[in-house]
């Protein structure tokens, strides 16, 4: 395996080590009650209660810090999570730990920059009391404490599900949390599958890995992980596309009312880290994955992510106006961060159309000299 095959095999599957199974000794699992936040200051929002918060109100609590990149590249999109999902009673704090490099007058600043882009709570522990209730005493052996980290809280207020956000099913887990389907036991099954997926995946089994990701996708269809895999595997490994369109028909007929699941379907296949070079896309089915996602997801909170692939889908047959109008409609039913975030494509499709025109008028004036 190559070394972007291997860079690849480990985003996809991150934490799923070949043969390896989750070893045993932190005091804070899966299922446990999640402990109470103990904070010194509360730099934004209200304070959280979790034990108050019990039946009505679920959580993501982030530990982050203000000069790392991927805390910094995470924040505009929890602030679109809070946004969408505040309504059904999520609630996001970001936990940042006082250290040399983070903090309280750091902490504020990054806030104060952010703006509109930091719309969650914000905390700073400067005693590590929830960062030892959480980091530390969920820290499995050999494993290190990355950052940032995320911690999914029921109604519970059971914790059902830790990670890094930078694992593809993220979102995913975050959905389900907020509509009540985040079940533990599925989560630890598919980790398995995905071990024995990454150890396929690197000998080069690639027929093995198709039939391991229909396990894992009937199981839990929503997994936007496995579906990347799925394209990326008949796309770049096999250069099978009348295989891969054939699975996406099957995909669109068991599947196509669920926004969630068409909204990863789409983006797999538009996506070129998935699909591969310019020749290798496939537009129809592209196109189709899009328009499913975006019918299904109007009325939802996903039209914030299904308008702009949609859009991209008739951008890259040349519909730009079209790829506009959906945007534009969009912007029409969002509102807050989300709206003024998509303005900015809406931006870039107009300066594409005032090109085109440009064109078009040097191409009649060169045909009528």
């Amino acid at each position: 395996m190559n070394g972007l095959m291997s860079l690849i095999v480990g985003v996809m599957f991150l934490g799923a080590q070949e043969g390896a199974s989750a070893p045993a000794g932190p005091t804070l699992k899966i299922g446990d009650p999640a402990p109470a936040l103990s904070v010194h200051t509360w730099v934004k929002g209200e304070p959280i209660d979790i034990e108050a918060g019990r039946g009505t109100q679920c959580f993501i609590i982030w530990f982050w810090r203000p000069h790392d990149l991927g805390s910094q590249q995470l924040a505009p999109r929890l602030t679109v999570f809070q946004e969408r999902y505040g309504k059904k009673g999520l609630r996001i704090v970001g936990v940042a730990t006082e250290d040399e490099k983070t903090t309280i007058d750091g902490v504020r600043a990054f806030v104060d920059a952010g703006g509109p882009q930091v719309g969650w709570t914000v905390a700073l522990d400067n005693v590590k009391e929830t960062w030892d209730a959480y980091q530390v005493a969920s820290q499995r052996p050999g494993e290190g404490i990355g950052m940032p980290r995320a911690y999914l809280v029921s109604r519970e207020g059971k914790l059902l599900w830790r990670g890094t956000p930078a694992d593809p099913n993220f979102e995913d887990a975050v959905i389900d949390l907020v509509e009540n389907r985040l079940d533990p036991a599925v989560w630890a099954r598919m980790e398995e599958i995905e071990r024995v997926i990454a150890g396929k995946a690197k000998g080069g089994q690639w027929r093995e890995v198709l039939k391991d990701l229909d396990e894992l996708l009937r199981m839990y269809p929503h997994s936007s992980k496995g579906v990347n895999f799925k394209v990326f595997a008949f796309a770049q490994q096999l250069k099978d596309y009348a295989g891969l369109n054939a699975w996406a028909k099957e995909f669109f007929a068991a599947h196509g009312k669920d926004p969630h699941v068409m909204l990863n379907l789409a983006t797999a296949i538009t996506n070129p880290a998935t699909m591969g070079g310019f020749a290798d896309r496939e537009p129809e089915t592209a196109y189709r994955a899009a328009k499913i996602a975006y019918d299904a997801s109007l009325g939802t909170e996903l039209l914030g992510d299904t308008a702009p692939i949609y859009a991209k889908s008739l951008f890259q047959l040349g519909a730009v106006r079209q790829g506009r109008k959906v945007l534009a409609d969009a912007c029409e039913k969002i509102k807050g961060f989300e709206a003024d975030s998509m303005r900015g494509d809406l931006a870039f499709y107009d300066r594409c159309l005032k090109l085109l025109d440009e064109i078009e008028k040097e191409a009649a004036g060169t045909a009528n000299p």
